[in-house]
């Protein structure tokens, strides 16, 4: 009989070991699902928004080579803007404006009238997304 419950127990044992495993594998990929999906917010890397503004508006090769290191340079500038704690909540927003309305300047140099109208567009049509998915969040 002590051999049968002990047999018994480490059944048990088992059993919940494996269902306790099983639920961390779970949840370890759900967290990883999250973690990929909030590493998608905002723009995206300089070659994800070259790649979609490209699609967009039929860039030519010539306009992608011009647009990748002005892309890239806002990133590093966004980057280290965010990375200086010393600079407060207020004073962040309007540098980052400063480096939007430059980087701005430098791609309606290289995109035609119509596709920096379209350019423009798909952004006032992605910022009303944005904004409402964080009214949303509050």
């Amino acid at each position: 009989m002590k051999k049968r419950s002990f047999t018994l127990a480490i059944i048990l044992a088992l059993t919940a070991f494996t269902a306790v495993r099983s639920n961390f594998a779970a949840d370890s990929d759900t967290k990883k699902d999250s973690t990929e999906a909030t590493t998608r917010r905002g723009p995206g890397t300089p070659e994800q928004r070259l790649e979609r503004m490209s699609k967009q508006l039929n860039l030519t090769d010539d306009q992608k080579a011009k647009l990748k290191p002005i892309l890239a340079d806002e990133a590093a500038k966004m980057k280290d803007l965010r990375a200086d704690t010393s600079v407060s909540r207020e004073d962040r927003r309007t540098k980052m404006a400063d480096i939007r309305k430059d980087i701005d300047a430098k791609i309606k140099g290289v995109l035609t009238a119509d596709q920096y109208t379209k350019w423009e567009e798909a952004r006032k049509q992605q910022g009303g997304r944005r904004r409402q998915g964080q009214g949303a969040a509050q």
